[in-house]
């Protein structure tokens, strides 16, 4: 018999569909093993427990910050699937033959972006799944139709960074939420049943061609203020959104501390100047605030 060929094709995230470039499903188990007996082998196997998870890259970043109602991430409340749609030789198959994998409870986190200047950029994400007391924290279900097709209308590439009112191009910039997760089993149940962000440490790596950076930031850092990073929208069969359209992408960081990096240069090249921005919580401000429709300004 032969097998049949799934591809991840759909991924819905509190009722909107994100288009995605990659995905993963790890149910993560812990197994136990036992020794006893006169057998050197274990004699007891089992699941100690689980905490199952979904990965995912997207390059639909304005549509996953609007789902998600931020940067850092979102409970999940109508759900998070994930679809497997059944193949037939040309194209996706017909009918209510695809698998999806439902999360009911848990939580969608941010990890970070990475946005080079001549490629697109992309979001990674964590989705954790915990009980919600009467399902499984995932359920795998079969024999389902396909979603209504959703396509990718949005892309976009690195674009400049902007400290206080001074802009720096940049070859490329990296952003890292770098969250903590804990994922908490209660009772003696088999699943979680809490999950939580309880932490995280928001900081952007960009790599410039300016050694100006130095001198403005100094050896030692500085402390800045609204510090600004962009991603310009592409347009579809076409190159760039003019800068003053308002269909960007900006990271403010309203508090923060700069660091100049490595200078690094070879005769025949040209230098390069490495530059890091931690963001803080100012005690009014969220660190990082995302806005969707703004204009490269």
């Amino acid at each position: 018999m032969a097998q049949q060929l799934y591809k991840a094709t759909h991924l819905i995230i509190n009722g909107t569909t994100i288009p995605f470039m990659e995905m993963g499903i790890d149910p993560k188990i812990e197994k136990m093993a036992l020794w006893h007996g006169s057998y050197g082998s274990p004699a007891w196997l089992s699941n100690q427990g689980q905490k199952p998870m979904k990965t995912l890259v997207t390059p639909a970043i304005a549509s996953t910050i609007t789902a998600l109602g931020g940067i850092r991430g979102a409970v999940i409340g109508a759900n998070v699937t994930m679809y497997l749609g059944q193949w037939s030789g040309l194209a996706q198959a017909a009918g209510s033959v695809h698998k999806r994998a439902v999360i009911n409870d848990g939580l969608v986190v941010v990890r970070g972006i990475r946005a080079p200047g001549d490629k697109y950029a992309t979001m990674a994400l964590d989705v954790y799944a915990i009980s919600d007391g009467t399902n499984a924290p995932m359920i795998i279900e079969e024999g389902v139709a396909a979603p209504t097709e959703t396509l990718l209308d949005e892309l976009f590439f690195g674009g400049p960074m902007k400290l206080g009112a001074t802009f720096y191009e940049t070859r490329s910039w990296d952003y890292n939420a770098n969250p903590k997760v804990d994922v908490e089993f209660q009772s003696g149940r088999g699943w979680p049943t809490r999950v939580d962000l309880t932490s995280d440490e928001p900081v952007f790596s960009a790599d410039t061609t300016d050694p100006d950076l130095i001198a403005d930031l100094t050896l030692a850092g500085s402390a800045v203020a609204d510090a600004y990073f962009f991603l310009r929208r592409a347009t579809a069969g076409g190159l760039r959104v003019a800068d003053a359209t308002e269909t960007h992408i900006s990271l403010r960081v309203p508090a923060g501390f700069g660091c100049p990096g490595e200078t690094r240069g070879t005769a025949p090249e040209k230098v390069s100047q490495a530059v890091t921005v931690n963001a803080r919580y100012d005690g009014t401000n969220a660190p990082v605030i995302p806005d969707v429709t703004a204009a490269v300004a």
